[in-house]
């Protein structure tokens, strides 16, 4: 499959994974704090304090986008 870097300022790390079709999208916080994060898909898998408006201190969702 492909990966794509996804650009989401300092705070996060975000990429798209794409294969047969199917596509997810990878974001984690990777600092001490909350970082402003609005979701792009359904929740495949969450890890922390995540919400439509936050991504917590080191917490990390996958989305799948279809």
């Amino acid at each position: 499959g492909s990966m794509k870097i996804v650009e989401a300022g300092e705070q996060l790390l975000r990429f798209e994974r794409a294969h047969d079709g199917q596509r997810q999208l990878c974001s984690f916080n990777l600092s001490e704090r909350p970082a402003p994060f609005r979701g792009s898909g359904s929740n495949l898998i969450a890890t922390g304090e995540c919400s439509s408006e936050a991504l917590g201190a080191f917490s990390a969702v996958i989305e799948d986008l279809g």
